[in-house]
């Protein structure tokens, strides 16, 4: 099975990011993630990369808040939001169309990208009451909103 990701450049966001990991992050096993990046679709049975389109088809992705995933309790993840991103939410579905038509199963994925991860201690990935305000401090008081640039699309094995 395979993941199909984008590759994003980071510089524009490389600024708030220590904000938000300062609050405690470091404290509690999570991480700044190096390589800024957004599934797109999951679950493929099989590469097919002629069906990709260029890169230069879609130059940018939008996004417009940071979400907590799975929630703001027990946050394993800060992401970037891009769910509203009607560009490449079509290029996803016409992805996922033409794996389809080749007879590849795939199975969407929300368009979150990680910036902030907990390690693979699962157990243990709590923030407490303190630093859980800060953050949403943080979230509130940011101007999230703009774009970043795709530098790559590929596959990667689940």
């Amino acid at each position: 099975m395979y993941k199909l990701y984008i590759e994003l450049d980071k510089k524009p966001i490389e600024d708030f990011i220590p904000e938000l990991y300062s609050i405690g992050f470091d404290e509690n096993d999570y991480y700044i993630v190096e390589t800024l990046r957004t599934p797109l679709l999951k679950n493929i049975t099989k590469k097919n990369t002629k069906i990709l389109p260029p890169i230069e088809k879609l130059d940018f992705l939008h996004f417009t808040d940071i979400v907590c995933y799975p929630d703001i309790e027990d946050p394993m993840q800060i992401c970037l939001d891009s769910t509203n991103d009607m560009s490449i939410l079509l290029w996803q579905d016409e992805i996922y169309e033409e794996l389809q038509y080749e007879n590849i199963s795939a199975t969407y994925t929300e368009l979150y990208t990680p910036i902030i991860e907990q390690t693979n201690n699962i157990y243990n990935f709590k923030l407490d009451s303190d630093e859980r305000d800060r953050l949403m401090n943080i979230i509130d008081e940011l101007e999230i909103k703009g774009n970043l640039k795709i530098t790559d699309v590929y596959y990667e094995k689940e």
